[in-house]
């Protein structure tokens, strides 16, 4: 595994009408450098018609829910597919800063920045305190890291795997689950839900120093 990901990841982060911007972007400069980029998933000219055609989805969004979920389907499917290109972009790199920028990666910038997922735990362990209800829990350091997000319960039939590529789905005993998801940005997709279903959601922010309080936006049921 790689101990430094090259590539700035920054489409999912991206306010919503900055991306189809940068897509278009990220296609002409793909399609200029062809050559460098053979094995690249999806070529350029595909990522600029899907730029454009999330543009169109993007201003016609609010205009009903089919309307909404045909864009957020769209989103979906160009996160996925500027993330497969943002892995070939890397795999070419190797770390050059200059080809990362032909690439349409950070297309202002050589750096080479690493903003990728980090690697899964390792070496986790339980710490004791003292006798005050507290324990700490540790692992090795990993320099993609910018913290942990820690689930915890006194149910051992509890179950925490990953449903996303920024989400968690915890199972508790009886069956019933809820989804966690993990950003950075200002906006998430909520994936995995069925239609009909109403969704309850409680948000927090957070940085290094803590976590804000936590508040709640009106539910909504997912679009028929």
């Amino acid at each position: 595994m790689k101990s430094i990901i090259n590539c700035l990841r920054e489409f999912s982060g991206m306010v919503e009408d900055k991306r189809p911007t940068y897509m278009l972007k990220s296609g002409k400069l793909l399609t200029k450098n062809t050559a460098i980029f053979p094995l690249i998933p999806t070529d350029g000219a595909t990522i600029t018609t899907m730029g454009g055609d999330l543009l169109t989805f993007l201003s016609a969004k609010d205009d009903s829910k089919d309307d909404m979920k045909i864009y957020t389907d769209f989103l979906t499917k160009c996160l996925s597919t500027m993330e497969a290109n943002y892995d070939g972009v890397d795999l070419v790199a190797q770390g050059d800063g200059d080809i990362v920028a032909l690439g349409c990666v950070n297309g202002t910038s050589t750096s080479t920045t690493s903003t990728g997922n980090p690697s899964t735990p390792e070496n986790l362990k339980y710490i004791y305190v003292d006798d005050a209800g507290e324990i700490k829990l540790g692992e090795d350091a990993d320099k993609l890291s910018y913290g942990m997000l820690v689930i915890s319960s006194n149910d051992p039939k509890v179950t925490v795997v990953k449903s996303g590529n920024t989400q968690l789905k915890i199972t508790a005993a009886d069956g019933s689950f809820i989804f966690a998801d993990v950003v950075t940005g200002s906006k998430v997709i909520i994936q995995n839900q069925k239609e009909g279903d109403k969704i309850n959601s409680s948000v927090v922010n957070f940085n290094p120093n803590g976590i804000s309080p936590v508040a709640s936006p009106k539910p909504v049921t997912i679009p028929q």
